[in-house]
């Protein structure tokens, strides 16, 4: 057992995602959790799939927005991303891997464009010319 599964905790964790797990975002709320520091107010990322929720730190926020190619938070509900543990995370100058976040390498649910307008096609004249052109 690794150590990282001696305490149970009820948000998403880099031992939870190993070398990667496809998840679909259902949306982002806002949570609270017991730090070091009291009570603190956390935007927690939200799935489809049934796992636990993942708080959304700034980093990995900026990487899924880069990722899905939206700003808005509200634009990400439905699509999906690759979550995995980037043993290279550092905190407070310490290496001690972590969640980053990664688009799909499966296409993602584009917005339909509307139909082009039909051009107007010119209206064909049978040519009454001479028939005995020799070309």
């Amino acid at each position: 057992m690794h150590i990282g599964e001696l305490r149970e905790s009820r948000f998403l964790t880099k031992d939870d995602c190993g070398k990667g797990i496809l998840v679909t975002i259902a949306g982002v709320d806002r949570d609270a959790i017991e730090s070091e520091d009291g009570t603190k107010d956390v935007y927690v990322l939200k799935f489809a799939e049934a796992i636990k929720p993942m708080v959304l730190k700034p980093t990995n926020a900026q990487l899924i927005a880069h990722a899905l190619g939206a700003d808005d938070t509200d634009d990400w509900t439905g699509k999906q991303i690759v979550l995995f543990n980037d043993q290279t995370v550092m905190m407070k100058g310490k290496i001690v891997g972590g969640i980053r976040a990664r688009g799909s390498r499966k296409p993602q649910p584009v917005a339909a464009k509307p139909a082009p307008e039909p051009v107007d096609q010119p209206e064909m004249v049978e040519d009454e010319g001479e028939d005995d052109l020799p070309f």
